[in-house]
């Protein structure tokens, strides 16, 4: 999937999980995976730490939360899917759970 000198601390990546997008986030609480698709309108969502601790869709503006994926604000009905991540030495990988 990639590497942690790729996805540095407060930064993002999605990358694709089979056909399913995937955002990998290195936020305050380590590399965490979930959902890239916002469960409002199916928008992708971004993460930037500089702007917001919250992945954001841009669709309505919607916020989740980056530790656990929760609705913090906004119209989606329902929390991102997070996925497991494993890392070994500086790479990171997805698991399909």
């Amino acid at each position: 999937m990639g590497t942690t000198l790729e996805i540095g601390p407060g930064s993002s990546k999605v990358v694709a999980l089979g056909a399913k997008p995937v955002i990998v986030l290195n936020g305050p609480h380590g590399i965490r995976a979930f959902s890239a698709v916002c469960t409002h309108l199916g928008c992708i969502v971004g993460y930037d730490a500089s702007k917001s601790p919250d992945i954001v869709s841009p669709c309505h503006d919607g916020h989740f939360n980056a530790v656990n994926g929760n609705v913090v604000s906004g119209p989606p009905p329902a929390p991102l899917k997070e996925y497991p991540v494993a890392v070994e030495e500086d790479k990171v990988f997805l698991l399909d759970a």
